[in-house]
């Protein structure tokens, strides 16, 4: 009986690849992948490489694939870590039942491991087989991204709340505005987790010579649906939108339409308002009947929304820690600016071994920093894995984790310390991830 085999791309698997891709996602038989495309995605996006590829086999026939995304994701307010994006995982209908998903899952985890990357993440359905295969392997639940939904009525009421701001001006799109609008992403996204860091190549490819709607999908580049926002000669925000009925492969009703970003510079909310109501205007002199869009869930964006519908689908964001010294160790340096600057809640020599499924770490803190050491210690701290990835991103803090019995502290007398630390190192912040940046 022949054996499933799994290994990397090589020359010529792009015609096997586009198959399993095409017949197993209506989504992208619809925007008629072929094998050219498939292998354009290198040029569009720095993240993808042909390289991580990757191919189940089964009598010389590909039967499977997975794509291995790069990604630099923000985990505190500006450490970013190599994170492997988990993209396109499919089989041919007649290999199911055969290991196929997870035999190639094992494989995307340890080319992560081999690459260097602290985390593996992806986003898939909840409760399904692909869901469970994906815990198989050491994924944890980290997020529910949530998304908004107005009607024309809510439209209409953000619309009247938003009227005559003064000061900012609105202005069209113009070739040279790559590097200020990056300016103004990199800016907004500093209270932010999950966030991606872009290169000026990556806005170019993804975002002005066309647009990239969401992961994999683009179109033609249209200036129309891009507003630039200026206060006193300066630019200040953007937003950019989608009208479903301009496309020539809609993904969602034509009458519907999206805000696929809406950014500002801290400080500048009378650019926001301005660069909502003119985003709203828009819409609703084209027609638009249902407007979504995904933001950041801080107090800034939900309170102008709050007219607006919260939806979360059945989706989720999962995290796979790869390399669990690699991952406190390239948060150091964010650890001991957050110790530095609440000393007083710390004590100045803490040692613990930082154990979850994914590992365990020896650390000490002295003098407000951290420092991973060799030598074990006699106190444990142990964290359910899903809880671990939702600290890393700041969705869960410590204190909680240890409140829903999903941690424990052992081995020490005054565990509140070590519950101060920890609550330190990993705070509560939010986690957002715009679509064009998913895989």
């Amino acid at each position: 009986m022949s054996q499933v085999t799994f290994r990397r791309y090589s020359l010529g698997d792009e015609e096997g690849i586009v198959k399993v891709m095409n017949e197993a996602f209506s989504t992208f038989k619809d925007f008629r992948l072929t094998p050219e495309v498939w292998k354009s995605y290198a040029e569009i996006d720095e993240g993808f490489k042909l390289e991580n590829a990757l191919v189940a086999e089964l009598e010389h026939k590909i039967v499977g694939h997975v794509q291995l995304v790069e990604r630099d994701l923000k985990v505190g307010e500006r450490t970013f870590v190599k994170n492997g994006g988990i993209a396109n995982v499919c089989t041919l209908p007649e290999a199911r039942g055969k290991g196929v998903s997870t035999g190639l899952m094992k494989l995307a985890v340890e080319i992560s491991k081999e690459n260097g990357y602290p985390m593996s993440t992806l986003f898939t359905g909840y409760g399904g087989v692909a869901h469970r295969v994906y815990r198989s392997v050491g994924y944890a639940d980290t997020f529910f991204p949530p998304y908004l939904v107005g009607s024309v009525e809510e439209m209409k009421l953000l619309q009247d709340r938003t009227r005559g701001v003064e000061g900012v001006k609105i202005r069209e799109f113009k070739d040279g505005d790559e590097e200020k609008l990056l300016d103004v992403y990199e800016l907004s996204s500093t209270y932010y987790t999950g966030v991606v860091r872009r290169t000026k190549k990556y806005w170019r490819k993804k975002l002005t010579e066309r647009s990239s709607t969401h992961s994999f999908f683009f179109e033609k580049f249209d200036p129309d649906e891009v507003i630039v926002a200026e206060e006193n000669g300066e630019v200040t925000g953007y937003s950019y939108l989608t009208f479903w009925k301009r496309k020539e492969k809609p993904f969602q009703s034509t009458e519907n339409g999206s805000i696929r970003e809406i950014v500002f510079k801290p400080g500048c909310y009378r650019t926001f308002l301005k660069l909502v109501n003119e985003s709203i205007n828009r819409m609703l002199s084209e027609g638009i009947k249902t407007l979504n869009l995904s933001i950041p869930f801080d107090r800034d964006y939900l309170t102008l929304f709050d007219d607006f519908k919260v939806f979360v689908t059945e989706g989720i964001f999962m995290t796979n820690i790869t390399n669990m010294n690699l991952l406190i160790n390239s948060m150091e340096e964010e650890f001991n600016d957050r110790l530095s600057s609440d000393i007083e809640g710390v004590t100045s020599n803490v040692s613990f071994n930082l154990k979850t499924l994914y590992g365990s770490v020896p650390i000490r803190i002295k003098g407000g920093e951290v420092q991973v050491k060799e030598e074990s210690s006699e106190a444990e701290v142990e964290i359910n894995y899903h809880s671990f990835t939702r600290m890393v991103f700041g969705i869960e803090t410590f204190s909680e984790a240890i409140t829903n019995k999903k941690a424990r502290v052992k081995g020490v007398e005054n565990i509140q310390q070590i519950v101060s630390t920890l609550d330190i190192m990993f705070p509560q912040m939010v986690w957002h991830i715009w679509p064009v940046d998913h895989w």
